[in-house]
């Protein structure tokens, strides 16, 4: 039994392969959030899984439900190849533990020519308007850092947040960020350098997983709620290891629903990602 390593900057991933589409993994309690398994590392997991089974093509998109909540503890994965192509290949990957189904991911690979890259211009995302403003990205080094992030939940320490639009204090997010906005942006900076191209779009899954519900939370009242039901995302560029990204989100709401959209920027201010998201609203009675 193999097990296949991916570096990134919340920690390595660990699969254990057991055949081609058989994989098992483990869910440490420090990826947990109040006994809570944290859904962007099973969905990195998933497509991880999923990327071992395509022989290395590159990941273009990965829709992952999330119908039960993981808690610490032993992970199978289970890969259903759905079509291998000479340059793609589809699959779903069903992560389970305990007899129940705490991610489904339906997940395309593809061949680097497919994806194409165009020509980018050099230097910073000031160069041009992030979305949803008409105002440029400050750079990641003039944004503050974001300590309370790390201190609530550790697991997220090696993203280094910074904040474009977004609480710098505890005090604040749980207070004065509740303006009735619907939107955030934060950069996440990784502190080390990494080689592989997939540790870039696990952590993609990841960055996006963490936050794309805070832009839920500004528009409510403190002690809301909000547990993702799935998750979406389609890469644009070709893969690279993680660095500096900037992740702007868009949140609206309907009843106790709530829907979300955003972008993964690079430092050059090029798109690399777009995603969406839905999240079940429960706020507090009374």
């Amino acid at each position: 039994m193999a097990t296949i390593t991916t570096a990134t900057p919340l920690g390595d991933l660990n699969l254990d392969e057991q055949s081609e589409t058989q994989f098992s993994a483990y869910l440490p309690e420090s990826f947990c959030f109040d006994g809570r398994g944290f859904g962007g590392y099973t969905a990195a997991l998933a497509a991880a899984a999923g990327s071992r089974w395509s022989s290395g093509r590159q990941l273009n998109s990965i829709h992952a439900l999330f119908p039960n909540v993981a808690v610490p503890g032993d992970l199978e994965l289970k890969v259903q190849p759905l079509v291998q192509g000479r340059s793609a290949d589809a699959c779903q990957v069903r992560v389970d533990q305990d007899g129940k189904t705490v991610v489904l991911a339906s997940c395309w690979f593809v061949e680097a020519n497919l994806i194409g890259d165009p020509e980018v211009s050099e230097g910073d995302a000031s160069a041009r308007p992030r979305p949803g403003s008409s105002e440029p990205a400050p750079s990641p080094e003039s944004c503050p850092e974001i300590p309370w992030i790390a201190e609530v939940a550790p697991f997220l320490k090696g993203f280094h947040a910074r904040s474009v639009d977004y609480p710098v204090t505890l005090e604040e997010f749980e207070a004065g960020f509740r303006d009735g906005g619907n939107s955030i942006s934060l950069w996440a900076v990784p502190d080390e350098t990494y080689s592989d191209p997939m540790a870039g779009r696990l952590s993609d899954i990841m960055f996006l997983d963490a936050h794309l519900v805070d832009a839920v939370l500004r528009d409510e009242q403190p002690d809301t709620a909000v547990v993702t039901l799935d998750l979406s995302a389609t890469w644009t560029r070709l893969a690279n290891p993680p660095v500096a990204t900037l992740l702007h989100a868009n949140a609206g709401t309907r009843g106790q629903l709530a829907t979300i959209e955003a972008a993964l920027i690079d430092r050059n201010g090029e798109p690399r990602a777009t995603a969406t998201s839905q999240g079940r609203i429960y706020r507090p009675r009374g």
